[in-house]
């Protein structure tokens, strides 16, 4: 897909369930300033390099490093038309912990990877009357036993989360 300049020269204020508020300042094709107004984090502020592809009309992706937490990503999708964003914010492991490997983890009763992932708001856009982009978490803790949700197999830990996105066509 092509890159997408509907963003430029446009200013949000998202508005998270957290409660925290961040502005997203785009100043180009390429160019950005966000800044927290409130929250934890409240006035921390970068200037970025994104990229943004336009999935339909008034409905955008755009994906970004941090600058100054290169193994944080974040990517968005923003509904223009209806003002509602969806965030999943990624942190790569430190470099020791990619070289260990899963096998490892799942004996020692770890985590199978240190790639932590929040999402905040997860939804689903119509691409179309037929098409749907969707995101879905499902988290599960075991109380005596191994958690187990529906369809994967059972956890090496009493903890399990499942994310799963995708593109739903109906006929």
């Amino acid at each position: 897909m092509p890159p997408a300049d509907e963003l430029d020269g446009k200013t949000f204020n998202v508005h998270l369930d957290d409660g925290s508020i961040t502005e997203y300042r785009f100043e180009s094709a390429t160019r950005m300033h966000w800044r927290i107004l409130s929250g934890k984090a409240a006035s921390a502020q970068a200037i970025e390099t994104y990229r943004a592809t336009s999935l339909r009309q008034g409905i955008v992706f755009v994906d970004f490093l941090k600058s100054g937490e290169r193994t944080n990503s974040v990517s968005m999708v923003i509904d223009l038309g209806r003002a509602v964003v969806t965030t999943i914010t990624g942190t790569l492991p430190a470099r020791d912990a990619i070289a260990e490997c899963a096998f490892d983890r799942a004996t020692s009763g770890r985590e199978l990877t240190s790639v932590k992932a929040s999402v905040v708001r997860g939804t689903q856009y119509a691409l179309s009357k037929r098409t749907v982009l969707y995101l879905l978490g499902v988290a599960q803790q075991g109380r005596d036993a191994n958690a187990q949700i529906v369809g994967v197999a059972q956890s090496s830990t009493r903890r399990q989360v499942v994310m799963t996105s995708g593109m739903q066509q109906r006929f």
